[in-house]
């Protein structure tokens, strides 16, 4: 029997959501991981049925810090660019940096 013709593998209406999820959440992490003004961020990326759910830490402080809001919108316009993308949800921790 060929893998595919297996029960967990053959194609559900479930399975269909889950893969467009997944693929709209991949294709926001490579625009973010990619536009000038997101990349090299550390974020998680998840969507569910048109909500995308952007979560991670971002410097605050010294020479690198742009602010919390700053990056805030700039995560929103970024992923709003993707294709299936109806909302975004953002969730950052400040991470702050002494200044000396």
């Amino acid at each position: 029997m060929c893998t595919l013709e297996q029960e967990q593998f053959k194609e559900k209406p479930g399975n269909k959501a889950l893969f467009k999820d997944f693929l709209v959440a991949s294709r926001v992490k490579v625009q973010l991981a990619t536009h000038k003004r997101t990349k090299g961020l550390e974020l998680e990326v998840a969507a569910e049925k048109g909500t995308v759910k952007i979560s991670g830490k971002i410097i605050t402080g010294g020479i690198f810090s742009r602010g919390k809001q700053t990056t805030r919108n700039d995560l929103i316009e970024v992923a709003q660019t993707v294709p299936g993308v109806n909302q975004v949800l953002i969730g950052l921790e400040e991470f702050p940096v002494p200044l000396e």
